[in-house]
């Protein structure tokens, strides 16, 4: 079998699994992952190109089946299935879970290398492509990057593959004629007719002549089909209060969601109601995930608000401040009818360069290599600096521009951004960062904290998205560290002269700076700065048990730990000093004498005069 030395589809798989599963160990020269067979079938081997101690693995393929007689090379598929035949990891899992599971991860890995070899002309390409907003929305070709299963969309058939954004297709969205009385919708300071008029307008004026009483609704063209198997819309048809008008707008295209679509032309994205599952959920809009789009732009609106976004000009929000939905014959929304509109920050300006992060840490589908990795031998080369100094003024950039004015909403003002990769886009000038635009609204909550700066807004009670700190913290946690920062840090480790601790220590030191400010609720910093262990989400055994995310009770109970890298273990915090190139000093009084001097590189230690010239310089 010719050795395959990239396979972006099973490294999601494996990343997955073994993060969840003790059972695979590190090989005896630690450059690689084992794990036993049952019934003495031998072993699984898995070596890597890189081994991150926080983030995505960079593996080697094919996966090697060893026993005492043969060393024998697999497909995926062959180890997919010898793994789930023979693994005590899946032992007492019900046949037919075993058996759904199987399928999916199967038409998943087919489904990126159909992408793959649909775009093959393109990915020679790929980071040039990826320099534009949509050109990173359709380039990423795996989803999550520890996922089992990141790109299977069940009830897709192959000839839906161009609603997919990896496929770099475009298509139609269709257009309703909705009688009054079947529609409802909500827009924050407007109405939701006249934006949808707007959009019309945006879009040449596809829908003309609109009859008195009725509104034009989009629809999605794959949820289109979906709709009209529903009864309660067969009868809204036949009583003609539901008319198809015939008429489509071309030139939509799907953002890596999959059901929130981009027109270059169009003030407004539209995001809809999916009856597909896609990783851990059925992709249905809810009246109160939407709602939350409406509060959040009274939010942002008000002073309090302005305030935040003036204290961080380089944050943006892609706000939702609208939706649209169809009624049933009692008046009830339609859920899976449900249309949101997002702000278009890309309006008419298709090359400004705003990147979806899930792209930029994204593995190159034939080397290994990744789109930040460009981005900094490109600032190196430029600026006449190495690969190291390039990597760490890099990530200098990302702290600052992206996880400070998150952490900082968090802190000062309550507001809960729940930001992993595919919500994160980050604005790229001169190849490093320096801004973001935080997408995706359903993902958003308030603390304490904001029930007093949003008081006249959030009203006496909690809103249905209140968290209080102590709950929510490790789930922020999750999103802003482990699945985005610490995937920046791999990418940059995994391919440039740096070292990941190098790089946890600079993100140390930046927590233990923000840690310094005068916020109003520290319980974040305090988390990431104290807890011994960090949670993150068992996507591959949720997945496995074939369990809905959106639906559970308790959504704690999905998520495992890991040890926290970047906890702080000194018994006193210690000064942080920014230089001028952006990165940190951390000075501690060691007992009397000493001073002991962080980098991220290193720590010194200065034994103090009886003058104590430092001390009165105020550097402790």
């Amino acid at each position: 079998m010719k050795q395959q030395q990239v396979d972006i589809a099973a490294q999601c798989f494996f990343n997955s699994l073994i993060k969840e599963c003790a059972s695979w160990t590190k090989t005896e020269c630690g450059s690689g992952f084992e794990l036993n067979l049952l019934n003495n079938k031998g072993k699984l081997v898995l070596w890597c190109d890189f081994l991150s101690s926080c983030g995505p693995h960079n593996f080697i393929f094919p996966v090697i089946h060893k026993t005492h007689q043969l060393r024998v090379e697999l497909s995926f598929i062959e180890a997919l299935n010898l793994l789930l035949s023979d693994s005590d990891n899946f032992d007492g899992v019900d046949s037919d879970l075993l058996s759904v599971f199987l399928s999916r991860v199967e038409q998943s890995y087919q489904n990126t290398h159909q992408a793959l070899k649909y775009r093959e002309q393109d990915i020679a390409n790929l980071f040039e492509l990826s320099s534009t907003f949509i050109g990173a929305e359709q380039s990423l070709f795996t989803g999550h990057s520890m996922h089992p299963a990141p790109k299977s969309r069940e009830h897709f058939s192959a000839k839906d593959f161009s609603y997919a954004p990896e496929s770099g297709e475009s298509f139609e969205v269709h257009w309703w004629l909705v009688d009054e009385t079947c529609f409802a919708g909500e827009f924050f300071q407007s109405d939701t007719a006249l934006v949808i008029g707007q959009i019309l307008e945006d879009l040449g004026s596809p829908v003309k002549d609109i009859p008195q009483g009725y509104r034009a609704f989009p629809v999605h063209p794959w949820q289109a089909k979906v709709l009209l198997l529903r009864d309660d819309i067969q009868n809204l048809m036949q009583q003609q209060r539901i008319k198809d008008s015939g008429v489509t707008s071309p030139g939509w295209r799907a953002t890596t969601s999959l059901r929130a679509i981009y027109h270059p032309n169009c003030r407004f994205m539209l995001k809809f109601s999916l009856s597909v599952k896609l990783t851990n959920s059925i992709r249905h809009l809810s009246m109160k995930e939407v709602k939350r789009g409406v509060l959040l732009e009274s939010i942002l609106a008000s002073e309090s608000g302005q305030e935040l976004l003036q204290q961080n000009p380089d944050f943006k929000v892609a706000g939702e401040p609208g939706y649209a939905t169809l009624l049933d014959g009692g008046s009830a929304p339609i859920e899976e009818s449900i249309v949101s509109f997002r702000h278009n920050p890309f309006l008419q300006d298709n090359n400004q360069s705003s990147l979806v992060l899930a792209t930029m840490t994204q593995c190159h589908p034939n080397k290994y290599d990744n789109l930040i990795s460009y981005q900094v031998r490109n600032y190196a080369q430029v600026n006449s600096l190495n690969e190291s100094s390039a990597a760490q003024h890099w990530f200098e950039c990302f702290l600052d521009k992206v996880l400070k004015p998150l952490v900082m909403a968090r802190s000062n003002y309550g507001l809960i951004f729940l930001a992993h990769q595919q919500n994160i886009l980050v604005e790229i000038e001169h190849h490093l960062p320096v801004g973001m635009v935080y997408r995706d609204c359903q993902g958003t909550g308030f603390t304490c904290a904001a029930r007093e700066k949003f008081a006249e807004l959030l009203g006496g009670e909690a809103p249905e998205n209140f968290m209080p700190h102590q709950y929510v913290d490790p789930f922020v946690s999750y999103y802003l560290i482990i699945n985005s920062t610490f995937s920046v840090i791999s990418a940059l480790a995994s391919r440039l002269d740096i070292d990941e601790q190098v790089l946890l220590s600079q993100l140390q030191l930046f927590i233990l700076g923000l840690k310094q400010r005068d916020l109003v609720d520290s319980g974040f910093v305090d988390y990431l700065l104290t807890s011994e262990q960090l949670i993150f989400k068992g996507n591959f055994f949720v997945y496995l048990q074939n369990t809905n995310e959106n639906t559970i009770e308790d959504p704690s109970t999905i998520y495992r730990q890991i040890d926290n890298p970047i906890r702080y273990k000194g018994e006193a915090l210690p000064k942080i000093r920014r230089l001028p190139n952006n990165n940190h000093l951390a000075f501690t009084l060691v007992g009397n004498s000493e001073l002991a001097v962080q980098t991220a590189q290193s720590t010194v230690q200065f034994a103090l005069n009886t003058c104590g010239k430092l001390i009165e310089l105020d550097l402790i």
